[in-house]
């Protein structure tokens, strides 16, 4: 089955705990996110 994956913000993939075709349970945790860097001067 496929399954689209959508965050509710702007984020940078920080982690991958699937691989493609892996079989994975319901509420499993896929994929760890995190805010872009903010620029700073």
């Amino acid at each position: 089955m496929e399954m689209w994956l959508v965050a509710p913000a702007a984020a940078m993939v920080a982690a991958l705990h699937a691989r493609a075709g892996d079989q994975v349970a319901a509420g499993a945790l896929i994929a760890e996110l995190e805010p872009p860097k903010e620029d700073t001067p």
